[in-house]
């Protein structure tokens, strides 16, 4: 008995892919007779070059995009990982982490962070979008992730996993960090200052001339000099708090803005 899948060349219907299955039968004079089906199979074999084709598409999208992407079943084992995703973890071998849950490649205070959130996206079938969370780099470095986490669906609405999305956003983290450091020390110096400093915004009329400006901020030093609260200050125009009529320095102000 055998089985086999071949091609022909038909002269009007050219290529076409062929099935066969074959048993033997021994015949009375010792020879064999061989009997068996031939089915036409071209269109299940269209259908899965499409589908071939289709999947090293995808498979070349995901591997040659910087985020890292990934897929788990309803036990939270990863089925498939991009090229990114494999090298955040550490791991040199597709095979290394396909079968693999959270708790088992990384440490347990970051993995039961993703186990919960696993749990909750298949558990529930909504999706997490856009959270960030902590992580770590190929080399153990902490990092921060922008993450989403989708329900995988089969044909009749069932969750049977999810897909996962994260980018890294450490470099985005760490500027924020370093410019919120960078804000405070200048408070504490605009705060702690002996000169006075207000910061103004120019008004002008409907000629384009400016007429006045707006208190927008004032330092403590600034309500010790002219003994202006800064409550009182702040939102008012020039003109009205000082009770000058016109806006003091108001020309030294716009030839500087201009």
């Amino acid at each position: 008995e055998f089985y086999c899948e071949f091609r022909v060349i038909l002269p009007k219907q050219g290529l076409r892919w062929r099935w066969s299955q074959a048993h033997p039968m021994r015949m009375p004079d010792g020879g064999t007779l061989w009997h068996g089906i031939i089915l036409d199979i071209t269109d299940r074999k269209l259908m899965e070059e499409k589908l071939e084709q289709e999947r090293i598409l995808l498979r070349t999208l995901i591997d040659n995009l910087p985020d890292r992407i990934y897929v788990m079943d309803s036990q939270a084992r990863k089925t498939l990982a991009n090229i990114a995703d494999l090298r955040s973890t550490g791991f040199k071998k597709m095979e290394d982490i396909i079968g693999k849950t959270d708790l088992d490649v990384f440490p347990p205070d970051l993995a039961k962070i993703y186990w919960e959130r696993d749990r909750s996206v298949i558990d529930s079938g909504k999706p997490l979008i856009n959270f960030e969370e902590p992580g770590l780099d190929a080399q153990g470095n902490p990092s921060w992730l922008l993450t989403s986490k989708l329900p995988l669906r089969d044909m009749h609405g069932y969750v049977i996993g999810l897909v996962g999305i994260g980018r890294d956003i450490t470099e985005r983290k760490l500027a924020e960090a370093e410019l919120q450091e960078s804000e405070q020390r200048f408070h504490i110096l605009y705060n702690t200052m002996v000169e006075g400093v207000s910061l103004h915004e120019l008004v002008y009329d409907d000629s384009g001339r400016a007429v006045d400006y707006r208190i927008l901020d004032t330092n403590l030093a600034f309500e010790h000099i002219t003994g202006i609260v800064r409550d009182r200050a702040v939102g008012a125009l020039a003109s009205q708090l000082y009770g000058t009529g016109k806006p003091p320095y108001i020309e030294i102000y716009t030839h500087v803005a201009e």
